[in-house]
């Protein structure tokens, strides 16, 4: 009678029917991170350029089609290739930059919630309003107000 065999903890490169995939880039990752923390350039740019478009689908998907995303998304590398050293797991790169998306994108959504009532006009209005007092400042939103209805 054979041995009963368990699954390792290793990936393993066979599938269910013995049928040999590709590994999900965990060794490639590795080595990007690897080169990425001896401050290659050229591994830094080619973790951007795998998962740049992930870390965007996660932050428009948060955040909506907005002009932030672009923002979000460099920041996301930022913070990530500044505490690279922080990762325990090189192989776990994507998912620990999809994390850091999420975060970043709650942080802004946050900072938006914050915002005065006043960042809904243009600089320009702002600069209008700054000069108003506060029952000047009351009549011209009657007046705005009218003007809706």
């Amino acid at each position: 009678m054979p041995k009963p065999t368990f699954p390792s903890s290793q990936p393993s490169q066979h599938g269910a029917l013995g049928v040999v995939r590709r590994l999900p880039n965990a060794l490639e990752d590795a080595e990007l991170v690897a080169g990425a923390l001896r401050g290659e350039r050229a591994s830094k740019a080619a973790i951007f350029d795998r998962y740049g478009s992930l870390i965007q689908r996660i932050v428009v998907r948060t955040l909506g089609p907005d002009g932030e995303v672009e923002d979000v998304v460099h920041e996301v590398f930022i913070d990530a290739f500044a505490s690279l050293s922080n990762l325990r797991d090189p192989s776990r790169l994507k998912s620990w930059l999809a994390c850091i998306a999420v975060g970043r994108a709650k942080n802004v959504l946050r900072s938006r919630r914050r915002r005065p009532w006043w960042r809904v006009f243009g600089d320009d209005d702002v600069d209008q309003l700054e000069g108003l007092d506060q029952r000047d400042l009351r009549g011209q939103t009657r007046v705005g107000y009218d003007n809706l209805a």
